[in-house]
C-alpha cells in the first residue's frame, strides 16, 4: 500500500507537470507573437520568433539526448524548466520596460529554446520511470491528455493575461 501511494503521488505530479509546463508554454508563446507583432507589424518577424526557438533543439539534438542518457532525468528536467521560466522573468522584465526593440526577445527566446532543447528528452523519459512496465501505456496516454489540455488552455490564457498586460503574460 505503501508502494502504491508513493507510485499515485508520482503520477498526480508527473501530470500536473505535464499540464503546466504545456499551458506555461503555450502562453509564453502566443504572448511573444502579440508582443513581437505589436513592436514591428511584421509577419516575418513572428517566423523569425519560431526559428528562434526551434534553431536550439535542431542544433543541440546530438548532444540533448546523450545528456538526459547520462544524468538524472529528474535534475536535468528541473534545471531545464527553470532556465525557461528565468526566460519567462527576463521576458517580463523587459515588458514591463516599455520596450521598443525586439532584439532583447530574441536572444531570451534563444536561451529559452536552449532550456527546451533540454528538456524534451529528459521529460519525456520520466513516465517509465514513474510507473512500472505494465503501466506504462496507461500513463503515457494520460500525460499526452494534460499535454493536449495544455495546449488548449495555454494559449487561451495567453490571450487574456495579453490582453491585461504583456508583462502578465510573461510571468
Amino acid at each position: 500500500a505503501t508502494q502504491r501511494h508513493r507510485v499515485d503521488r508520482t503520477v498526480v505530479a508527473l501530470l500536473t507537470s505535464v499540464f503546466c509546463s504545456a499551458t506555461a508554454v503555450l502562453t509564453g508563446v502566443t504572448a511573444l507573437g502579440l508582443h513581437v507583432f505589436d513592436l514591428t507589424g511584421r509577419e516575418l518577424d513572428l517566423g523569425l520568433l519560431g526559428l528562434a526557438e526551434f534553431a536550439p533543439a535542431l542544433l543541440l539534438v546530438l548532444v540533448t539526448g546523450s545528456v538526459a542518457d547520462r544524468f538524472d532525468r529528474r535534475r536535468l528536467t528541473s534545471l531545464a524548466c527553470a532556465t525557461a521560466a528565468l526566460c519567462g522573468v527576463g521576458l517580463a522584465l523587459y515588458a514591463a520596460s516599455d520596450p521598443t526593440a525586439v532584439g532583447p526577445i530574441f536572444l531570451l527566446v534563444v536561451a529559452f529554446g536552449v532550456a527546451r532543447a533540454f528538456l524534451a528528452p529528459a521529460s519525456r523519459s520520466l513516465p517509465a520511470d514513474a510507473v512500472p512496465p505494465e503501466r506504462l501505456h496507461w500513463l503515457v496516454a494520460r500525460a499526452s491528455a494534460a499535454s493536449q489540455c495544455g495546449f488548449i488552455v495555454g494559449p487561451l490564457l495567453g490571450g487574456f493575461l495579453y490582453d491585461s498586460s504583456p508583462v502578465a503574460s510573461y510571468v
